[in-house]
């Protein structure tokens, strides 16, 4: 029997303005956390929060059918927030 598989849609979304990105790190950084998000969705979770080396949430990622609204709120900062709502 064939499984059919649905397709579905990836939105990531992090910060790159903290001291984790400094010094020449930004790419570095950003490839690195990345890959976690890689990791995660190889390991069946559909969203999450992203965080850089020093541990702080940075952003998030989630997954879903094409038609899924991922207008969600970021979960990195309540000013993110409020300039998110502001230009939905």
């Amino acid at each position: 029997m064939t499984t059919i598989r649905r397709p579905y849609m990836i939105h990531v979304e992090f910060e790159t303005e903290n001291a984790a990105f400094v010094d020449g790190n930004r790419d570095e950084e950003t490839a690195r956390i990345l890959r976690d998000c890689a990791d995660e969705v190889a390991a069946g979770r559909y969203s999450g929060p992203l965080h850089d080396l020093n541990g702080n949430t940075v952003g998030f990622y989630t997954r879903g059918a094409p038609d899924h609204d991922f207008r969600r709120r970021s979960a990195i900062s309540p000013a993110a927030n409020r300039a998110r709502s502001a230009s939905i």
